[in-house]
């Protein structure tokens, strides 16, 4: 939240887009190796805000570090010294590790088949499936992943970052409004892009009827 206002209110200053960045590391690298008893909630909107700051600081630092005019021999200096920091491989493997995390890819799948054996027995392979916080952070990541691609212009794996989620029927993305929205907007710009003009108008007029 102190870093959200920094970003939101003030200019953030490059130590303290350094430490944003640190601050989240922390905070995944925490749920990634916690064990299964983990006692830890927190609202959707909260952990959906969560993925959603992460991705507009890494962007803000992308755009930030691509002005090179207005910043001294120092700043460019630590820049260059620091190359894996908001690096975009990483950030995809922080989203792509919440993904594998909550088993969510899967869990989809068996919701969409139906089968509420089948969804009980998935769940026992995981335990990680059945926490909240971890099924909404990886659904969230799905989202995350098809607008970083869709800022890379991979409109491709922007598509099939979202493929197993099913937007005919009122999924987890309504639950959080600005989900929602965020799923419709960057779908509909990656058809668009990706001359899908039909599936484009589908798509936004489809979004207030979910």
């Amino acid at each position: 939240m102190y870093f959200r206002h920094v970003y939101a209110k003030l200019q953030p200053s490059l130590e303290q887009r350094f430490e944003s960045w640190r601050n989240y590391c922390d905070f995944f690298n925490f749920l990634l190796n916690s064990p299964p008893d983990i006692n830890l909630e927190l609202p959707n909107q909260w952990l959906w805000d969560i993925i959603d700051e992460f991705i507009y600081q890494f962007q803000a630092f992308c755009q930030y570090r691509s002005k090179l005019k207005n910043k001294t021999q120092e700043e460019l200096t630590i820049l260059k010294n620091n190359p894996q920091l908001w690096n975009v491989n990483s950030v995809i493997n922080y989203l792509h590790s919440l993904i594998t995390k909550s088993n969510i890819v899967q869990t989809l799948e068996k919701e969409r088949q139906g089968s509420q054996q089948e969804k009980t027995a998935n769940a026992n392979e995981n335990a990680f499936a059945n926490i909240q916080i971890y099924k909404m952070l990886g659904y969230f990541s799905l989202v995350g992943l098809l607008r970083v691609h869709c800022l890379l212009g991979d409109y491709y794996l922007a598509l099939k970052s979202v493929a197993p989620i099913e937007l005919s029927t009122k999924g987890l993305f309504t639950k959080v409004t600005a989900c929602h929205i965020t799923l419709y907007y960057y779908l509909g710009f990656v058809y668009m892009m990706s001359r899908r003009y039909v599936d484009a108008i589908r798509t936004y007029c489809g979004m207030s009827t979910v």
